[in-house]
Protein backbone atom coordinates (compact mmCIF):
# COMPACT_ATOMS: atom_id res chain seq x y z
CA UNK A 1 0.00 0.00 0.00
CA UNK A 2 1.54 3.00 -0.99
CA UNK A 3 1.40 6.53 1.51
CA UNK A 4 1.78 9.58 1.17
CA UNK A 5 5.17 11.17 0.97
CA UNK A 6 3.71 14.59 2.78
CA UNK A 7 2.42 12.10 5.70
CA UNK A 8 6.25 10.46 5.96
CA UNK A 9 8.40 13.14 5.62
CA UNK A 10 10.72 13.37 8.40
CA UNK A 11 12.57 16.89 7.96
CA UNK A 12 13.33 18.56 5.35
CA UNK A 13 17.02 20.50 5.56
CA UNK A 14 17.81 24.02 5.17
CA UNK A 15 21.52 24.67 4.02
CA UNK A 16 23.72 27.77 4.57
CA UNK A 17 27.51 28.98 3.98
CA UNK A 18 27.30 29.43 7.83
CA UNK A 19 25.56 28.34 10.98
CA UNK A 20 24.76 32.04 12.02
CA UNK A 21 23.54 32.83 8.57
CA UNK A 22 20.78 29.86 8.55
CA UNK A 23 19.51 30.45 12.61
CA UNK A 24 19.17 34.29 11.27
CA UNK A 25 17.42 33.23 8.04
CA UNK A 26 14.82 30.70 10.23
CA UNK A 27 14.59 33.33 12.96
CA UNK A 28 13.76 36.01 10.68
CA UNK A 29 10.94 34.03 9.02
CA UNK A 30 9.65 31.87 11.81
CA UNK A 31 10.08 34.06 14.51
CA UNK A 32 11.96 31.13 17.10
CA UNK A 33 15.21 30.73 18.09
CA UNK A 34 16.33 27.21 16.27
CA UNK A 35 17.53 24.39 18.79
CA UNK A 36 22.05 24.37 18.38
CA UNK A 37 23.88 21.90 19.66
CA UNK A 38 24.31 19.22 16.94
CA UNK A 39 27.30 18.15 15.04
CA UNK A 40 27.91 15.83 12.86
CA UNK A 41 31.74 14.37 12.51
CA UNK A 42 32.22 12.43 9.66
CA UNK A 43 29.84 14.93 7.85
CA UNK A 44 31.99 18.51 9.11
CA UNK A 45 29.00 20.02 9.55
CA UNK A 46 27.48 22.06 12.65
CA UNK A 47 22.84 21.72 12.62
CA UNK A 48 19.94 23.68 14.43
CA UNK A 49 16.66 22.58 14.14
CA UNK A 50 13.04 23.77 15.10
CA UNK A 51 10.48 21.47 14.75
CA UNK A 52 7.13 21.18 12.45
CA UNK A 53 5.10 19.02 14.21
CA UNK A 54 5.75 15.94 16.29
CA UNK A 55 8.66 13.82 14.73
CA UNK A 56 8.96 16.60 11.83
CA UNK A 57 11.61 19.24 11.56
CA UNK A 58 13.73 21.80 10.02
CA UNK A 59 17.03 20.88 10.06
CA UNK A 60 19.78 23.83 8.97
CA UNK A 61 23.05 22.45 7.83
CA UNK A 62 26.32 24.17 7.66
CA UNK A 63 29.77 23.95 7.78
CA UNK A 64 31.42 23.16 11.05
CA UNK A 65 33.95 25.51 11.91
CA UNK A 66 37.58 24.01 11.96
CA UNK A 67 36.20 20.41 10.70
CA UNK A 68 36.97 18.97 6.75
CA UNK A 69 33.63 19.84 4.91
CA UNK A 70 32.46 16.06 3.05
CA UNK A 71 33.54 17.09 -0.41
CA UNK A 72 30.12 16.45 -1.28
CA UNK A 73 28.90 19.06 0.76
CA UNK A 74 31.29 21.52 -0.66
CA UNK A 75 28.48 23.71 -2.74
CA UNK A 76 26.97 24.62 0.35
CA UNK A 77 30.31 27.07 1.30
CA UNK A 78 29.37 29.55 -1.95
CA UNK A 79 25.32 29.55 -1.10
CA UNK A 80 24.56 33.27 -1.41
CA UNK A 81 21.61 32.47 0.94
CA UNK A 82 20.09 29.90 2.37
CA UNK A 83 18.28 27.47 0.89
CA UNK A 84 16.20 23.68 0.50
CA UNK A 85 18.93 21.30 0.17
CA UNK A 86 17.03 17.89 0.66
CA UNK A 87 14.23 16.09 2.08
CA UNK A 88 13.86 13.09 4.41
CA UNK A 89 11.38 9.89 4.28
CA UNK A 90 11.09 8.10 7.79
CA UNK A 91 10.63 4.74 7.41
CA UNK A 92 10.37 1.61 9.63
CA UNK A 93 10.79 -1.28 6.97
CA UNK A 94 14.05 -3.34 7.28
CA UNK A 95 16.08 -4.01 3.70
CA UNK A 96 14.42 -5.35 1.15
CA UNK A 97 15.14 -6.29 -2.55
CA UNK A 98 15.11 -2.14 -3.36
CA UNK A 99 16.72 -0.98 -0.19
CA UNK A 100 20.20 -2.01 1.66
CA UNK A 101 21.37 -0.01 4.84
CA UNK A 102 23.67 2.17 4.45
CA UNK A 103 24.84 2.07 7.98
CA UNK A 104 25.09 3.29 11.00
CA UNK A 105 25.41 7.56 11.74
CA UNK A 106 25.70 9.73 14.60
CA UNK A 107 25.19 13.38 15.32
CA UNK A 108 27.12 14.37 18.91
CA UNK A 109 24.62 16.84 21.19
CA UNK A 110 25.90 18.94 24.32
CA UNK A 111 26.39 16.88 27.63
CA UNK A 112 28.12 13.94 25.65
CA UNK A 113 24.95 12.51 24.10
CA UNK A 114 24.23 11.69 20.73
CA UNK A 115 21.47 10.45 18.31
CA UNK A 116 21.68 7.66 16.25
CA UNK A 117 19.89 6.92 12.77
CA UNK A 118 19.89 4.92 9.71
CA UNK A 119 19.89 5.92 6.40
CA UNK A 120 18.88 3.44 3.40
CA UNK A 121 20.13 3.55 -0.08
CA UNK A 122 17.12 3.45 -2.49
CA UNK A 123 17.30 4.25 -6.16
CA UNK A 124 14.97 6.12 -7.39
CA UNK A 125 14.93 8.31 -10.84
CA UNK A 126 13.64 11.01 -9.51
CA UNK A 127 17.51 13.33 -9.42
CA UNK A 128 17.23 16.55 -7.27
CA UNK A 129 13.94 16.18 -6.32
CA UNK A 130 14.69 12.82 -4.79
CA UNK A 131 14.26 12.28 -1.11
CA UNK A 132 16.54 10.44 1.50
CA UNK A 133 15.40 7.98 3.30
CA UNK A 134 15.73 7.54 7.09
CA UNK A 135 15.25 4.88 9.93
CA UNK A 136 15.73 6.18 13.20
CA UNK A 137 17.57 4.00 15.94
CA UNK A 138 15.06 2.06 18.50
CA UNK A 139 14.38 4.39 21.74
CA UNK A 140 16.91 7.17 19.95
CA UNK A 141 15.33 10.49 20.55
CA UNK A 142 13.87 12.26 17.72
CA UNK A 143 15.82 15.85 16.97
CA UNK A 144 11.88 17.06 16.76
CA UNK A 145 11.49 16.42 20.05
CA UNK A 146 13.40 18.69 22.01
CA UNK A 147 13.32 21.54 18.96
CA UNK A 148 10.82 24.72 19.42
CA UNK A 149 7.81 25.02 17.78
CA UNK A 150 7.60 26.74 14.40
CA UNK A 151 4.93 26.01 12.38
CA UNK A 152 3.94 22.91 10.72
CA UNK A 153 4.22 21.80 6.98
CA UNK A 154 0.83 21.63 4.36
CA UNK A 155 2.18 20.85 0.88
CA UNK A 156 4.84 18.97 -0.66
CA UNK A 157 5.57 19.15 -3.86
CA UNK A 158 7.89 17.50 -6.45
CA UNK A 159 8.66 18.44 -10.06
CA UNK A 160 9.98 16.39 -13.11
CA UNK A 161 10.41 16.64 -16.79
CA UNK A 162 8.68 13.04 -16.97
CA UNK A 163 6.01 13.35 -14.33
CA UNK A 164 4.59 10.22 -14.95
CA UNK A 165 7.77 8.49 -14.93
CA UNK A 166 8.84 9.97 -11.68
CA UNK A 167 5.13 8.97 -10.10
CA UNK A 168 5.98 5.36 -11.18
CA UNK A 169 9.50 5.57 -9.73
CA UNK A 170 7.96 6.81 -6.48
CA UNK A 171 5.80 4.52 -6.26
CA UNK A 172 8.03 1.76 -6.22
CA UNK A 173 8.99 2.91 -3.05
CA UNK A 174 6.02 2.78 -1.76
CA UNK A 175 5.21 6.40 -1.41
CA UNK A 176 2.98 9.00 -3.76
CA UNK A 177 3.23 12.86 -4.12
CA UNK A 178 2.20 15.81 -5.82
CA UNK A 179 4.12 15.62 -9.64
CA UNK A 180 4.04 18.48 -11.78
CA UNK A 181 5.97 18.78 -15.12
CA UNK A 182 9.19 21.14 -15.10
CA UNK A 183 12.40 21.38 -17.26
CA UNK A 184 14.66 19.87 -14.20
CA UNK A 185 13.99 18.09 -10.80
CA UNK A 186 13.14 19.86 -7.72
CA UNK A 187 11.00 19.89 -4.95
CA UNK A 188 9.21 22.52 -2.93
CA UNK A 189 7.00 22.84 0.02
CA UNK A 190 4.44 24.94 2.15
CA UNK A 191 4.90 26.06 5.71
CA UNK A 192 2.43 27.60 7.84
CA UNK A 193 4.21 29.06 11.20
CA UNK A 194 2.54 29.22 13.73
CA UNK A 195 1.39 32.64 13.71
CA UNK A 196 -0.85 31.64 10.71
CA UNK A 197 1.82 32.97 7.89
CA UNK A 198 2.92 30.12 4.69
CA UNK A 199 6.48 30.36 3.59
CA UNK A 200 7.36 28.39 0.20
Amino acid sequence: MSRSALDALDHLILAAASLDEGVAFVRERFGVSPKLGMRNPAAGTDHARVALGPRRYLEILAPAPGNELSPTLEPIRRLAAPSLYSWAIATDAGPGPRADWLGDARSDVPGGSFVRWRNLAVTIALGAAAPAFIHWSDGAPHPADDAPPAGRVIALRLAHPDPAAAAAALAKAGFTAELARADAPSFSVEIETRAGATIT
